[in-house]
């Protein structure tokens, strides 16, 4: 998406942006209150979707829902505002006011929010609603699956999640993707690391983690391990120097390539 502008009226400031083309974003904002010196940040969702979906979702939202359990149904717009302003409990309470099945949209904020709140149980529930769903609400299920399997160090869980992963068009995944390569990174599993950090390299080749990437693929290549392979960490650390010298990552790469030089490639 490519930010066009913003207006400030009535107190609150509006964004304007323009889709480039159809899946799922996260936008991250960040408020500055220079009076106590204190920030706070809010990501929200934006699905993208053609008209024919924008229709149909319109007039799922007009159907009537009637409560299973005989109680008023939950206001998605105040649940809304509610969660714009952090109070996710609130939301989600509202969101679950005479809740009943069927609705893939709904789920996915329920589930979206748990998983905010770190309650990953839940929003695994409510993920697992979708899972067999097509489309957009199915591959976001994957995602939050995912991250609830790596909240919780659940390397079985993520592994029975991996194929369905990899199967993820929605550009949601970028995010994702990077996480897992980290987990593996994290749980020194070489192989399946480089290969996910190596698959967010060709799928995300200009991403906004691409020097992240890069170092984890150097360090799972430094590993003591059948996938060893320095010369091409040394040359991954590399990459990050004159792509991204600014980088956080910028100042370890060029001491992993010192280490590499004066202990395996310097050696008289």
């Amino acid at each position: 998406m490519s930010f066009k502008g913003k207006d400030t009226r009535d107190g609150k400031t509006w964004f304007s942006f323009k889709a480039l083309k159809l899946g799922t974003y996260d936008l991250d904002f960040l408020r500055q209150d220079n009076t106590t010196g204190t920030s706070s940040k809010e990501t929200v969702r934006v699905h993208v979707v053609s008209d024919a979906d924008f229709a149909n979702a319109i007039a799922q939202q007009d159907q009537p829902q009637t409560p299973a359990s005989g109680e008023a149904a939950g206001d998605p717009a105040f649940a809304a505002r509610l969660a714009s302003l952090g109070k996710y409990d609130a939301a989600l309470a509202e969101l679950l006011k005479g809740y009943r099945d069927g609705n893939p949209g709904l789920n996915d904020t329920i589930a979206q929010l748990y998983l905010r709140t770190g309650a990953y149980d839940a929003a695994e529930k409510y993920y697992t609603k979708n899972v067999a769903e097509q489309g957009r609400y199915g591959e976001s299920a994957v995602l939050g699956l995912v991250s609830v399997a790596i909240a919780q160090n659940d390397q079985p869980g993520f592994l029975s999640l991996l194929k369905r992963l990899l199967a993820v068009k929605d550009p949601a995944l970028e995010d994702t993707l990077l996480a897992a390569a980290r987990f593996e990174k994290e749980k020194s599993e070489a192989g399946l690391g480089i290969d996910l950090a190596g698959e967010y390299l060709s799928r995300f080749p200009d991403g906004k983690g691409r020097d992240e990437a890069d170092f984890i693929l150097g360090q799972l290549l430094e590993m003591d391990s059948q996938f060893r392979d320095l010369a091409r960490a040394r040359a991954t650390y590399r990459e990050i120097l004159d792509r991204y010298p600014e980088s956080v990552y910028a100042g370890r790469a060029r001491d992993r390539i010192g280490y590499i030089d004066r202990h395996f490639f310097e050696i008289r």
